[in-house]
C-alpha cells in the first residue's frame, strides 16, 4: 500500500504527475490531509494508515498464482485494490469537488464505504496528480480490502461492477459515455488490440514512404508531407547530428500521440536497416540529419488542432467480423458460409460438441498471413450474432446441407482444398447492384413500420441491413474499411441482442 501511495505521489514514469492531493477519502485520513499537495513523506504515511487495519487483525487477502499451464501453483497477497476513474482526452477537466462527490458514490457503489450498508467501511483514498500522458484528466482510487472490523472486502465480479457504475456515474454527471455502455451486447476491444492495429498500419505506411524512397533524405521528407503522421528522430546522446533511430506516430488533437519505434513495426524498418537500401554518401547524411532536427523541431505542427482527427485503425477483429458478416449475409446455407469465408482470405476451423468429431457446435476465424502464431476468435467473440448458433436460425435446415457442412468443416479443419463450388463462385452481374439497391429499400420501408418499442424486431432488421452493406464493404472497399463498413458497424450495433432476446427470423428477410 505504502509503494502504491509513493508511486502516485511521485514524479511518474514520464514526469507526468503533478501536484498529487486528495480528493476524496474516508473521514479520518481527509480530517489529516485534507487538499493539500502530498510529499513523498506524507504518502507513506496515508499508506500506513490505509493499511493499518490489515495490520492490526492480522487479515490476509490472497489470490492464486498461476503457471503457463493454468494450474494454481501458490497464493499472493492482493490486499490493495485500485484503479482510475478517466475522462477522454477531449473533454474538459472536473473540479476536486466534482471528482470528490463521483469517487464517493463510485466507492459506495462498490461496497467499499456504503453509508447503508451494516458491513464496516473500508479505508481508501481519491489521488488526483494532474493529466496523464495522454493528456486524460482522471483519479486514481486506492482501497485496503481488509475492513475497519478485520473482515474482508467482497471483490466478486468487481470488473463487471465497476463498468456498470461507471456508466451510471457518466450519465448521472454529464460526461461522456463510452459507446460500448450503451448497446450492452457489444464486444469491446482492448487497449493491446488497438495498439496492434495502430502499430500495423504504421508499419505499412513507413514501409511504402521507404520502398518509394531513394534515399534517407528523401524518407524523411516523405514521412514529413504524409498527412496525419508525425515522425521524430532519435539522436546519439550529447549530439544533435548522429540520429541513430525514429519513432512515428498518428497525430492527435490533443494528447501525447502513442509513438512507435522504427525496429518495433518490424525488423526490416529500423533506421540502420533502412539505411541499408540507399547509397552512402556523406552529403546525403548532412542532408537527411537536418531533416531530422527539423521533424524534431516541429513535432507539434502549429496546424494540427485544425487537422481532423486520424481515421482509428480497425483491429484483426473488426476486420474479421466485417467479413464474417459479410459471408454469413451472402449465404444460404451453412456450407456456403465456409466457403465464402475461405475464399475470403480468412481461416476458419471448426468446435466439436464434447467428446464428437463430427458434431460442430461453433467456429474460430483468423487472419491469413498474419502474425505467428495465429490469433483464433470464436463467432461470439466476434460479435453476439455472429455465433453459429445464432447464424443457423438464418439457413434452412436440411440433411443434405448438413452433410454438405459436415464436409466443407472437415476440409477447413485440415487445410484441404473447398469441397464444393456454390454461387459463390461467380462474379456478380451489374444488375446485381441495382438489385441491392431495390433491396435495401425494401429493408428501409420495413424499417418504418416496425414499432419503435419493438427492439427484436429491429434487431433483425438492423442485422440484415449490417450485413448487406458488409458485403458491399468487402467488394468495394476492399482491406480499407471505409463509409460502408462504418455503416455496417453502426447498424450491427443494434443487432446484438442478448440469447432471451433473440426471436426466429422474420420472413422479411432478403436474400442475397
Amino acid at each position: 500500500m505504502s509503494g502504491l501511495m509513493a508511486y502516485l505521489a511521485g514524479r511518474g514514469r514520464s514526469n507526468e504527475h503533478s501536484e498529487p492531493h486528495l480528493v476524496a477519502g474516508d473521514a479520518a485520513i481527509m480530517a489529516w490531509y485534507d487538499d493539500a499537495e502530498l510529499t513523498n513523506q506524507t504518502a507513506l504515511q496515508i499508506g500506513w494508515q490505509l493499511d493499518a487495519p490489515r495490520r492490526v487483525f492480522g487479515t490476509r487477502v490472497t489470490s492464486p498464482v498461476r503457471d503457463k499451464e493454468g494450474h494454481n501453483v501458490g497464493v499472493k497477497d492482493a490486499h490493495v485494490w485500485h484503479c482510475s476513474l478517466s475522462l477522454r482526452a477531449d473533454e474538459p477537466a472536473l473540479s476536486d469537488e466534482r471528482w470528490a462527490h463521483i469517487c464517493e458514490e463510485f466507492v459506495a457503489g462498490m461496497g467499499f464505504a456504503d453509508p447503508t450498508s451494516d458491513d464496516a467501511s473500508c479505508r481508501w483514498v481519491a489521488l488526483r496528480h494532474g493529466e496523464s500522458k495522454a493528456g486524460n484528466d482522471h483519479v486514481h482510487v486506492v482501497v485496503s480490502l481488509v475492513r475497519e472490523d478485520g473482515t474482508k472486502a467482497k471483490v466478486w465480479k468487481d470488473r463487471s461492477t465497476a463498468q456498470r457504475l461507471a456508466g451510471e456515474l457518466e450519465r448521472k454527471h454529464g460526461l461522456r459515455v463510452v459507446e460500448s455502455r450503451g448497446i450492452d451486447s457489444e464486444r469491446g476491444y482492448k487497449p493491446a488490440e488497438v495498439e496492434t492495429a495502430q502499430r500495423s498500419a504504421l508499419a505499412a505506411i513507413v514501409s511504402a514512404a521507404a520502398a518509394e524512397s531513394e534515399s534517407e533524405t528523401e524518407f524523411v521528407a516523405r514521412m514529413r508531407a504524409t498527412d496525419g503522421i508525425r515522425i521524430r528522430p532519435r539522436f546519439k546522446a550529447g549530439v544533435d547530428d548522429v540520429v541513430t533511430g525514429y519513432s512515428v506516430a498518428f497525430s492527435t488533437a490533443r494528447g501525447a500521440p502513442a509513438w512507435q519505434s522504427g525496429g518495433s513495426l518490424g525488423a526490416g524498418l529500423s533506421l540502420p536497416r533502412l539505411r541499408d537500401r540507399w547509397p552512402y554518401s556523406p552529403e546525403d547524411t548532412a542532408t537527411a540529419a537536418a531533416g531530422w532536427r527539423s521533424a524534431k523541431r516541429n513535432e507539434a505542427p502549429h496546424d494540427d488542432a485544425a487537422r481532423p482527427a486520424p481515421r482509428a485503425q480497425p483491429t484483426a477483429r473488426a476486420r474479421l467480423a466485417l467479413t464474417v458478416r459479410a459471408c454469413a449475409a451472402a449465404s444460404a446455407d451453412e456450407g456456403e458460409f465456409v466457403r465464402r469465408v475461405r475464399r475470403a482470405g480468412v481461416r476458419i476451423r471448426p468446435r466439436f460438441a464434447k467428446r464428437s468429431t463430427s458434431e460442430v457446435t461453433g467456429y474460430s476465424v483468423a487472419e491469413r498471413g498474419a502474425e505467428r502464431p495465429a490469433v483464433w476468435f470464436g463467432g461470439g467473440r466476434l460479435a453476439r450474432d455472429l455465433t453459429l448458433t445464432r447464424l443457423r436460425r438464418d439457413w434452412p435446415p436440411s440433411p443434405a446441407a448438413a452433410v454438405a457442412a459436415s464436409a466443407e468443416w472437415a476440409a477447413a479443419r485440415h487445410g484441404r482444398p473447398i469441397v464444393a463450388l456454390g454461387c459463390e463462385s461467380s462474379e456478380p452481374d451489374p444488375e446485381l447492384w441495382a438489385r441491392y439497391t431495390a433491396e435495401v429499400t425494401a429493408l428501409r420501408e420495413h424499417l418504418r413500420n416496425v414499432p419503435c418499442d419493438d427492439r427484436a424486431q429491429w434487431a433483425i432488421v438492423a442485422r440484415e441491413t449490417a450485413g448487406a452493406f458488409a458485403a458491399w464493404s468487402h467488394v468495394v472497399e476492399g482491406s480499407t474499411p471505409g463509409p460502408l463498413a462504418d455503416t455496417a458497424r453502426v447498424l450491427a450495433r443494434s443487432a446484438q441482442l442478448r440469447a432471451h432476446q433473440v426471436r426466429p427470423l422474420c420472413q422479411a428477410r432478403v436474400r442475397r
